[in-house]
């Protein structure tokens, strides 16, 4: 799950750029935990009592274990898209079909 391929299958590109290239992708995560935590803080705001603590921030960090991987993922993937961009010239796919 966590293992990034070594290259690309449609085009061969080296996804190994360089020791601690993929360092920058903890910022990209930070950014989608935010975007996750904030409709969870905006709804214990607006709930009444101590729902937030009882109900919610459980939820909130049970789902966020659950979900870490995959934005873990993700976010090298997006980090890596910064960098690299996909040339279709040298796709394998032939796209004459279409």
């Amino acid at each position: 799950m966590l293992n990034m391929p070594k290259k690309c299958t449609n085009c061969g590109q080296n996804f190994e750029l360089e020791p601690g290239f993929y360092s920058g992708a903890l910022y990209v995560s930070y950014a989608i935990i935010v975007l996750y935590i904030l409709p969870f803080i905006i709804l214990g705001i607006r709930s009444k009592g101590n729902t937030f603590e009882t109900i919610i921030f459980p939820i909130l960090i049970v789902t966020l274990i659950i979900v870490q991987p995959f934005i873990m993922r993700i976010s090298r993937a997006i980090w890596l898209n910064f960098f690299i961009h996909f040339d279709k010239k040298k796709s394998n796919h032939d796209d004459s079909n279409q």
